[in-house]
């Protein structure tokens, strides 16, 4: 979110920087046609107002004083050539400002096909603006320049707009950050809490679901902590269910077994007094009572274990101790 907001920021500048510059570029564009349209009425006006005819070697004679009267009125360095190149007068006398001795013939080949155009050549800071000078007779006399200096973005003015915005962005910043680290703390209680639940995990307790009401990424974790833990608990009653049922049937096997011993030898008994008696054996009555007292005995025995097992049902089997 910081970075969101320091890109924010960043980009707002670029924008408004970029804003400054089309706006002085479109500014300058329109200066500069509006100053050569002044000037060139303006030397219209002085030309027409000469009497008889207008040749290119009365420039530097008329225009000796009325240049440097031209320069002030529009605040712009001018300069008066031949149609051949050559340079007739200009208002400044300033090294820096000088205009050329000659023109280039980038400039003077535009300009001698075409009578109405105006030619720019741009060197930066400063446009140059060329046009043709025509007297009554219209006839190319002379060829204009005009020093334009463009205005550039104010680094005052851009920083008195910055020094504005930034307490805005300040105060998103320090908000982004407080909400960041509100939603940070929250966070991180939620995973703390999950990985505590998680390392405390034990099968053989009863586990709580976790409690949170958003529907966001973190209740999405939630849910499926929950989930998971539905699942187990499930899955542990029903592993105790088949240890409860495995634990009866291995029971109840032990148990048919005790059963089984005492019943062997009654069925044996049986067997053989039945024997004796289809033999007529003279020993039938010893044999009987053998078998009466056999069979008092393993019926006692089966006494004892129903006894037992009735026990054990009462009991439970969570009761039991091993011996």
């Amino acid at each position: 979110m910081l970075l969101l907001m320091v890109l924010s920021m960043t980009g707002t500048i670029w924008v408004a920087w970029q804003f400054a510059v089309r706006q002085d570029a479109q500014y300058n564009e329109q200066r500069l046609l509006r100053k050569e349209a002044a000037i060139e009425r303006s030397m219209t006006y002085v030309l027409d107002r000469i009497p008889g005819p207008f040749y290119t070697e009365d420039i530097p004679l008329v225009f000796s004083d009325r240049i440097c009267e031209l320069s002030d009125v529009h605040g712009l360095d001018i300069s008066l050539y031949a149609p051949d190149g050559r340079l007739l007068t200009q208002s400044s006398v300033e090294a820096n400002e000088a205009a050329d001795m000659r023109l280039p013939d980038a400039i003077l080949s535009p300009l001698g096909h075409s009578a109405e155009s105006v030619e720019r050549m741009d060197l930066g800071q400063v446009v140059l603006a060329y046009w043709n000078v025509k007297n009554s007779e219209d006839k190319v006399v002379g060829i204009a320049q005009v020093r334009y200096e463009k205005r550039t973005v104010e680094t005052g003015d851009f920083k008195s707009f910055l020094i504005q915005l930034a307490p805005l962005y300040v105060v998103l910043i320090l908000g982004g950050a407080l909400i960041a680290a509100l939603l940070s703390n929250r966070l991180i209680r939620i995973l703390t809490l999950i990985r505590d639940r998680m390392s405390e995990l034990d099968p053989t307790e009863q586990q709580l679901p976790i409690a949170y009401q958003q529907s966001d990424a973190i209740g999405g974790l939630v849910e499926e902590y929950n989930t998971l833990l539905r699942h187990l608990q499930k899955t542990i009653g029903e592993l105790a269910q088949k240890e409860r049922e495995g634990a009866w049937r291995l029971m109840a096997m032990q148990v048919a077994h005790e059963i089984k011993n005492p019943l062997t030898p009654i069925k044996l008994g049986v067997q053989q007094l039945e024997r004796s008696w289809v033999d007529q054996s003279p020993d039938f009555d010893a044999r009987l009572k053998r078998f009466c007292k056999t069979a008092s005995t393993q019926i006692d025995v089966l006494a004892e274990i129903a006894q037992d097992f009735s026990l054990l049902a009462d009991i439970g089997i969570q009761d039991l101790e091993p011996v």
